[in-house]
């Protein structure tokens, strides 16, 4: 099998576990990765499955958390060098939704996430804040090397 093919296949599988033809059965894009790296790893390209979890973070987009002060969020992108400190859009009710925070962890460094949840898991109010979708669909855009300052001279 080719390089397209073994990639092809991890992501078919990734998305078959948060997507499955049984919705009751679709784990959190964050119990995917954990499930795939710890009990499937041996059936995937090793550098594949490294770089696909670089891409996706510890909580992939479309992760439902909650913070470290019991506030819930959706992951919106992942911070590829600091992969615990991704963008979240906040449920904050003093917000209207349309206008919902987004907050990079990364500048929060007193924030953190406690945990992954299942869209089911959150309360009320927060789930029809954040909506999270039943499926998830990704797009990304090609990496871009950051420009170099100029030689001193």
């Amino acid at each position: 099998m080719g390089t397209a093919g073994r990639i092809l296949t991890l992501v078919n599988r990734y998305d078959n576990l948060c997507n499955p033809s049984r919705p009751g059965a679709a784990l959190t894009p964050h119990e995917a990765l954990s499930l795939i790296f710890a009990q499937f790893k041996s059936r995937f390209d090793s550098a594949a499955l490294s770089a696909f979890i670089r891409m996706m973070g510890v909580y992939p987009p479309g992760s439902v958390v909650q913070l470290i002060d019991d506030r819930y969020g959706i992951v919106v992108s992942v911070n590829s060098s600091r992969p615990l400190k991704p963008r979240v859009v906040l449920h904050e009710p003093g917000v209207p939704k349309h206008e919902a925070l987004i907050l990079d962890l990364e500048k929060a460094p007193q924030l953190g996430i406690r945990r992954s949840l299942k869209p089911g898991n959150l309360p009320p109010a927060a789930l029809d804040y954040l909506a999270p979708r039943q499926r998830i669909a990704y797009f990304f855009d090609q990496a871009v090397e950051p420009e170099k300052p100029p030689a001193a001279v």
